[in-house]
């Protein structure tokens, strides 16, 4: 298993929510949070450390992509 952490200060929570569903599919994933961040658990058979790193990218990506409209 791989945990992802993303704090929520950095990152926007739709980006979160569509990382999730663009990956389910590639991947076992359960998410928990706290306070001050989100978390990521990331389950597969194989290539999952590819699959979390992917899914951490898409993250940023769409929190971006997401910050940038907002300006």
């Amino acid at each position: 298993m791989t945990r992802l952490t993303f704090k929520k200060e950095l990152y926007v929570a739709a980006a979160l929510e569509q990382a999730v569903t663009a990956f389910e599919a590639h991947a076992k994933l359960s998410r928990s949070e706290t306070p001050v961040e989100w978390h990521v658990d990331v389950q597969a058979d194989s290539d999952e450390a590819l699959i979390a790193d992917e899914l951490a990218n898409y993250v940023l990506g769409v929190t971006i992509e997401e910050r940038g409209a907002a300006s």
